[in-house]
């Protein structure tokens, strides 16, 4: 017997999904291909609440980890400080005074590579949640789902037919 099939293709809507791309040290989003900022991102987030909720922790995160990398740099540049300091003592024989800013420059230095070694896992928290926060834009908005839904319609052995495949 001869069937006949029909497809009709179904798309769900879609209100367009926010990616993230890396340039060097900075980070893009793009909605639908076109560049958003911040401000643009936060909005669109805002729709969601537990994607706004994963977004402010991944900025108090970045604040905390930015916040340790510059302290950490401001104990680095004292350490160089003192380092310079120990220097210009030895070029004037005064080993006393070499000693104890060597020891201040050494005790800067631990100190400011601390800060930084503390702002590594708040740094990877924030990429975390960030990227947590556009999932779940995405997978709110329907363009994480797929889209692509078949209605079949046709004549059997049996009689008609009909199908859906999404």
């Amino acid at each position: 017997m001869v069937s006949f099939l029909f497809v009709f293709a179904l798309s769900a809507q879609e209100s367009g999904q926010i990616t993230m791309a890396k340039k060097g040290l900075k980070k893009t989003y793009l909605l639908e291909g076109e560049s958003i900022d911040t401000k643009q991102l936060f909005s669109l987030l805002e729709s969601n609440p537990s994607s706004v909720d994963k977004y402010k922790a991944s900025r108090i995160n970045s604040i905390v980890g930015v916040s340790s990398i510059a302290c950490g740099t401001v104990f680095i540049g004292v350490g160089f400080y003192y380092t310079l300091k120990a220097a210009q003592a030895v070029g004037d024989n005064d080993l006393g005074e070499t000693t104890d800013y060597s020891a201040k420059s050494n005790g800067a230095m631990l100190i400011g590579a601390g800060f930084y070694v503390v702002s590594i896992p708040f740094m990877l928290m924030s990429n975390s949640n960030l990227k947590k926060s556009i999932n779940l834009f995405n997978a709110s908005s329907g363009s994480a789902l797929n889209s692509d839904v078949d209605l079949y319609f046709g004549f059997t052995d049996d009689g008609i037919g009909l199908g859906l495949r999404f």
